[in-house]
């Protein structure tokens, strides 16, 4: 049966976004989105959560990368949804590259700046901080998470290279067993915030002579792709924690390391147990189930662009680190913090500024209208996010990407969903 909005709740939202909206009473409305896996138990939650349930959510659980593909190309079949279906925003924890964004603005994408018949611009936020969780499991009594002080940066670089895979190279008390490694098959946002990190901090002495590249696609890390023998793929965060709680095929050897996603519901059962990580650079042990471990890890690079506003690519200062204008501005990426948990980033949704259904002058459209109140929801409710072992943005930062693309108090709304920007372009 479909659900509506009543009327209170709407003219709520259009007093906060300044705008009245179309038709007075939001309809129920089918959204395909998706992308990465690490949020998704929480996005889940939200679709099913006034007033996000009113509506239909599609989300296709296939990666980073393809959330981003699935968004940028406007391809429903990247989402592994049917064919023909508007993508209504992209999931990821790899921030845009600077090659998908000005793939997409061209002349030749669908979001060409240039163009009155184009989707418009985009906009890149993040919707919380995350950390990549390094998980262990062993059969044997010596190596327990107590006997684990913590995993430095030389035995994280060692054991995601190949170059340590055994127990007793981790710790001569250990036994001399080897362990299996398990990485993820498919391009994801955990193996991204992983591998940039590795990229940052390993040496060659530390990898046994190969480089991390960063690739969200962890055996592409590897020359010619070949990871080593003692590494196991399997899909996405569910299958990582599937391999820890039932065995690694093909032989089920209950000794593996792995990285995975922080949510409780990938949590797995038995003997598996995330490890305390050290800094390299204070040398000091992190929990990353500590909020407060995690947001010195990166919150200082949480912060709003604030320099001049400039929306035409053409213009000097588009590119500009400090122009809010610039959607690659809003993500930020920090591989190697100078203090906190190490493995850090955010989970993030990409959307467009403008949506094609039917307006009417100075008013939101449908669909508009349900991405407001969804991503206000997300931000409102920081307890649902700690929930899921993420953390809230700082709330100087979530104001300001609420204030710049949603209600439009900043920018005189240039850069708001469904603001008069969207009168000069046909939008998704």
């Amino acid at each position: 049966m479909d659900k509506h909005c009543t009327i209170g709740a709407v003219a709520a939202v259009a007093a906060c976004i300044g705008m009245s909206i179309a038709g007075g009473v939001a309809s129920a409305a089918t959204f395909n989105v998706g992308g990465a896996t690490l949020p998704q138990r929480l996005y889940e939650e939200e679709f099913a959560t006034p007033p996000n349930d009113q509506h239909t959510w599609n989300y296709g659980e296939v990666g980073s990368r393809h959330g981003r593909a699935a968004f940028l190309l406007n391809d429903s079949t990247r989402l592994s949804l049917p064919l023909g279906g508007k993508v209504h925003f992209g999931t990821s924890e790899t921030p845009m590259t600077a090659t998908e964004y000005s793939s997409y603005t061209s002349v030749f994408g669908l979001g060409n700046l240039g163009a009155s018949t184009g989707h418009g611009r985009l906009i890149q936020i993040p919707l919380a901080v995350t950390p990549v969780m390094i998980y262990a499991k062993s059969l044997s009594q010596a190596v327990t998470q107590s006997s684990f002080a913590s995993l430095t940066k030389s035995q994280l670089c060692g054991v995601f290279s190949g170059a340590i895979n055994r127990w007793s190279q981790l710790n001569p008390a250990f036994p001399n067993r080897p362990f299996k490694v398990i990485v993820r098959l498919e391009p994801s946002g955990p193996t991204s915030l992983l591998t940039r990190h590795l990229q940052a901090v390993c040496t060659s002495g530390e990898t046994g002579g190969m480089t991390f590249n960063g690739n969200e696609q962890f055996r592409m890390n590897f020359p010619n792709g070949e990871l080593p023998p003692n590494f196991v793929e399997v899909l996405k965060d569910q299958g990582v924690s599937d391999a820890l709680n039932m065995g690694i095929p093909p032989d089920a050897l209950p000794e593996a390391m792995t990285y995975l996603s922080p949510d409780p519901a990938y949590v797995p059962i038995g003997s598996a147990y995330a490890l305390r990580l050290r800094n390299r650079n204070n040398s000091m042990d992190y929990d990353g189930w500590s909020t407060t471990a995690v947001m010195l890890g990166i919150g200082s690079a949480l912060s709003a662009p604030s320099g001049p506003l400039v929306t035409d690519p053409t213009v000097a200062g588009y590119t500009s680190a400090t122009n809010p204008g610039y959607p690659p501005n809003w993500v930020k990426e920090i591989s190697d913090p100078v203090q906190g948990y190490p493995i850090v980033g955010t989970t993030n949704l990409i959307l467009s500024q403008c949506y094609a259904d039917a307006r009417l002058p100075g008013q939101l459209t449908l669909t508009e209208t349900a991405l407001r109140m969804f991503v206000n929801d997300h931000y409102a409710n920081t307890m649902r996010i700690l929930s899921h072992a993420m953390v809230p943005l700082p709330s100087a930062y979530m104001d300001a990407i609420r204030q710049t693309f949603f209600t439009g108090v900043r920018w005189n709304g240039q850069l708001a969903m469904g603001g008069a920007y969207c009168a000069s372009v046909v939008g998704r």
